[in-house]
Formats: structure tokens, sequence, C-alpha cells
């Protein structure tokens, strides 16, 4: 080669591909090992391939569709440009407004400077006499009446209100209930106790005396003693005494007209 500046730059050299080129022995469809993405394009949404085989008895099932779990795909969501708002395309067009016509007659127009007024006219009517005979000549008015609220009226007029005899009947049903109840109480507390009649009232006065005279003998042997140097002594004249006194209050007791006696005890 002649010698030229060209030369000092570097050639580039291609490279060319030294055999097969390389392939992997796992298929690229198969479900991703032991993934925390629930696989719901798969007809085994359940099972995630946590054994990490990649040969699987039912085959791979693809992990892609076209909506997936996180939206469409890419360039979906791209507006159109030959889609757009046109002018006047969001608003309604109102039809044309119509000319107003009044319903009613008009009024008389304002009198003019030109115009006139009538003068000169009177009258001889004596309006408070007018008036008086109008109203004493005038019919009265007819009211409007309801025929079925005088009936109504008419039939429930001077009666008792339902509500009124529900009151009462429950009323005297509850005086009823506490006759009964102070009855039965007074029963109970009459059959607790029971009227003497004259001849048991004179058979206890007997009993009661005769016991009093026997009382009185074993307590006059005592009372010639002035020292008790004996307990049992002491305490058979304070028996005696007490026996005397409880005769003497049952006695009183019985002395009363109506003598009645607690059968409860």
């Amino acid at each position: 080669m002649q010698e030229s500046i060209y030369n000092l730059v570097s050639q580039f050299q291609k490279h060319t591909r030294n055999g097969v080129s390389y392939k992997s022995k796992y298929p690229y469809n198969i479900q991703p090992t032991a993934s925390t993405f629930k696989l719901r394009t798969s007809s085994f949404p359940n099972v995630c391939n946590l054994s990490g085989d990649y040969t699987l008895p039912r085959g791979a099932h693809p992990l892609l569709k076209d909506y997936g779990t996180f939206g469409l795909p890419l360039g979906s969501y791209c507006p159109d440009p030959k889609n757009y708002h046109k002018k006047g395309e969001t608003f309604k067009i109102l039809p044309p407004l119509e000319k107003l016509k009044c319903q009613t007659e008009k009024k008389p127009p304002i009198p003019t400077i030109n115009d006139q007024p009538i003068s000169g006219l009177r009258t001889e009517k004596n309006f408070i006499i007018s008036n008086a005979v109008d109203n004493i000549l005038m019919q009265p008015k007819k009211l409007l009446r309801d025929s079925s609220v005088e009936e109504r009226f008419h039939k429930y007029f001077g009666r008792v209100p339902d509500y009124i005899k529900k009151y009462r009947k429950n009323h005297d049903l509850e005086l009823f209930k506490i006759k009964e109840e102070k009855r039965k109480h007074q029963e109970e507390e009459d059959a607790k106790q029971r009227l003497l009649s004259e001849e048991e009232v004179g058979k206890l006065r007997e009993g009661l005396k005769k016991k009093w005279e026997n009382y009185n003998i074993l307590y006059g042997k005592m009372t010639h003693k002035k020292v008790f140097d004996n307990l049992v002594l002491l305490r058979n004249k304070e028996d005696l005494e007490r026996e005397l006194g409880q005769i003497e209050s049952d006695l009183k007791k019985l002395s009363f007209k109506n003598v009645v006696v607690d059968m409860t005890k």
C-alpha cells in the first residue's frame, strides 16, 4: 500500500457470529416461580408454580392478555386526532323568539293635553238612603253545609264518647281489684284474731284467779324472810313476783267488754 494519512485511522472490523445463537431451555410463557401476583389470566389461578418446574403436565399458560390487571395496552388511551369537539356541539340550538301578544284588553290611553274633561255633571241621588234600602232588601247568603257532618253531629249528640267509657271501665276494674285485695287482707287479719265469748272470758278469769291464789300462798310464805342467803330462794321469790304481776295484768285485760285473742302466737 502507498503511504497515506488515512492509514493512521483504525479500520472498523466487522464481527461475524460464531456458531448458532443462544436459546434458553426454559419456556418464555411459563408462570413465574413463587410469584406474589395472583395469576388471574391463567386457568389455574391458585397455582403459582412454587416447585419451580418448567415442564408442566398440562402445558404452560399465557400470562398476558389485552386488558390484564393494569389497564388497557399501551397507546390505547391516546386521543383520536380525528374525533374532537366541534363548535356548538355541546350547546342546544334554541328556536327563534316569538312576538309577545297581549291576551287581555288594553286599558284606555292616558288623556292628552288637548282632551278637555266633562264638567257640570251633577246627581240628586242620596247614597246613604240608597245603601240602607239595599241592605234591608238584600237576602241572606246561603251557607254550604255538609250533610254528612250534620248527620254525624245529630247521631252522636249528647252521647258519652267511647274513650271516656273505656277509661271508666278500666277505672272501675282497678277499684274492684283494690277492694278485693283489701277484703282478702282483712279476712287474713280476721283469721289471725278471734273474739272470745263471755263464757270463755269468765273461765279464763276463774282460772287466773285460782292461779293467783296459789302463787300468792307460796309468796306469802317467803315475805317474812328479810335475808335470803340462798340464791335459789331469791330466784324463787323473783319468779313469784313476776308471775303475780303478769296474772294481774291479764285480769285487767280480761275486764274489758270485748276480748280478742291473737291466734298466731
